[in-house]
């Protein structure tokens, strides 16, 4: 089962490559979105009226929506994991066309770091009584970012950000087990 909550995906490719990508199945998602939005979009317009006076503001919200579900299927940051050339490659794309990359040897890599950072210490947190259970436990998860980060003696290198701890975790482990290195917490 596919979650769709889920920002990564870690593939062991062989023993040799390691690939941590942006979610398939989330990115199908936003991309099966994107298309209904704009099929019922065709659908539904009169062409020879056009847009009516009063439209243009939601016609204008309508699109943006479906150009952010677009950009949310398009885009893919992946992570290689290479010991055939010893590298790490740090790939963006945003439908399929590399933006950046950046390569780094494995052998620099000391630590897979996780990083938190707290929105609301807990003085600041509203009380319990003032919002429903559910809505409470949202905030809460909602309350701490975390960024997932490969550490080298220079600086970190940012591989994912989320809010969903497990899911960076995960990740997390794969990597410094597939490279033999300490995983850490650490909370900024």
């Amino acid at each position: 089962m596919v979650r769709l909550r889920s920002h990564i995906s870690v593939t062991r490719v062989d023993d040799r490559r390691l690939v941590v990508q942006s979610s398939v199945g989330r990115r199908l998602l936003f991309g099966g979105i994107a298309l209904l939005l704009l099929v019922s979009f065709l659908v539904g317009m009169d062409w020879e009226e056009g847009i009516e006076e009063g439209m243009v503001v939601g016609t204008i919200f309508y699109v943006s929506i479906t150009a952010v579900c677009a950009a949310v299927a398009g885009w893919n940051a992946q992570l290689i994991l290479d010991r055939n050339d010893s590298k790490a490659h740090l790939v963006r794309r945003l439908f399929g066309v590399p933006l950046r990359h950046a390569e780094l040897p494995l052998e620099r890599i000391s630590a897979v770091l996780i990083r938190s950072i707290r929105f609301l210490r807990e003085s600041e947190k509203p009380r319990g009584g003032l919002f429903p259970n559910r809505m409470h436990d949202y905030m809460e998860r909602r309350n701490t970012y975390y960024k997932l980060h490969l550490e080298t003696d220079e600086r970190p290198y940012l591989v994912e950000d989320s809010s969903d701890l497990a899911d960076l975790e995960a990740a997390a482990h794969a990597i410094a087990a597939f490279l033999d290195v300490v995983y850490r917490r650490e909370e900024v």
